[in-house]
């Protein structure tokens, strides 16, 4: 007989924060699928990455800019920021990754979307972990004996050691490994490629060079470009899974793309107004006034307003 639905949404969340009556967890313990949330709790423990301290951050940034002159920003609108209550505090994340799991069977084609906002960890057939960044696609549909995937947007793959290869394709490219951990980002003409364990092999669709990539290792691809190798610090590849948004020399568009598609936000501005030197920033993904400040604060030529879920980006006139 299958489990039935939870009549209490907070049930995990106050299972994880330590909160549930006696009753409560002999009732969670007792349901077929309690060792499935058990291995998910125990995945996510491991996932223990440097925190990126966004107001320390901005406070040195401010201080360098007070040195010297700059141009008075106007007040822009602010939201409200809705504070949880300590348990939700704890454990909301880590609910969000337990009710946004699919696990998926041998022969099975599915087609997976993060919505804006949201991630999502997927579970393949053959023991390997894929966790979608927001407004993201993973296309699986894996033939016997095959281990591949189609990724449009970002995910961080854990990839289960085997003989045959695992690919990941893109429209841009291909990985390829054979049990590894890493990450890719692929939009809008761009994709990166980070390595965190083993080996990586990437390929991208016109160039003949194949990029083999180690442990803190990337390579970088903007269509009809030469792509370029770097050192890269663990934490900055997986930076999303630990709540934060990394940008090393982007256009201010592609930073903005990325920052609604975290806060699932509406984003205008005039034409031409987003374009200029690429910006270097890291802004948090559960801070949305900060992650404003963040990217703003250094631009003295813009301002922006924010009226519920719009985001105006005007000229600081």
């Amino acid at each position: 007989m299958a489990d039935e639905k939870f009549s209490d949404d907070t049930l995990l969340a106050r299972w994880i924060s330590g909160e549930l009556e006696d009753g409560e967890e002999t009732a969670l313990r007792a349901r077929s699928d309690f060792g499935d949330y058990e291995k998910i709790v125990a995945a996510m423990d491991k996932v223990s990455l440097p925190a990126y301290d966004a107001r320390a951050e901005l406070g040195r940034l401010r201080a360098t800019l007070a040195k010297s002159p700059a141009t008075p920003k106007s007040t822009a609108s602010r939201g409200i920021a809705l504070r949880l209550v300590p348990w939700m505090a704890a454990a909301a994340a880590l609910v969000g990754v337990l009710l946004s799991v699919w696990f998926l069977f041998p022969g099975s084609s599915n087609q997976f979307v993060s919505a804006p906002g949201s991630t999502e960890v997927i579970r393949l057939p053959e023991g390997s972990t894929v966790r979608l960044n927001a407004d993201s696609e993973l296309r699986f549909d894996q033939p016997e004996g095959q281990r591949q995937v189609a990724l449009t947007g970002e995910a961080f793959f854990e990839v289960e050691k085997a003989a045959e290869p695992f690919s990941v394709n893109t429209s841009l490219g291909t990985v390829t490994v054979l049990g590894t951990a890493f990450n890719v980002y692929t939009r809008d003409g761009f994709m990166e490629v980070g390595c965190t364990e083993g080996r990586v092999s990437v390929s991208f669709a016109g160039v003949r060079d194949t990029f083999l990539l180690t442990p803190g290792k990337s390579v970088a691809y903007a269509d009809g470009q030469t792509p370029v190798t770097a050192d890269t610090l663990a934490r900055e590849i997986t930076d999303w899974l630990d709540g934060s948004s990394r940008f090393s020399r982007r256009p201010l568009a592609e930073v903005l793309a990325e920052l609604t598609r975290q806060y699932d936000l509406e984003l205008s501005a005039p034409e031409g107004l987003l374009d200029g030197e690429p910006i270097t920033v890291t802004f948090p993904n559960d801070d949305l006034p900060l992650a404003l400040e963040v990217i703003f604060d250094p631009i003295t030529r813009l301002t922006y307003k924010l009226e519920g879920r719009r985001l105006e980006v005007l000229p600081n006139e």
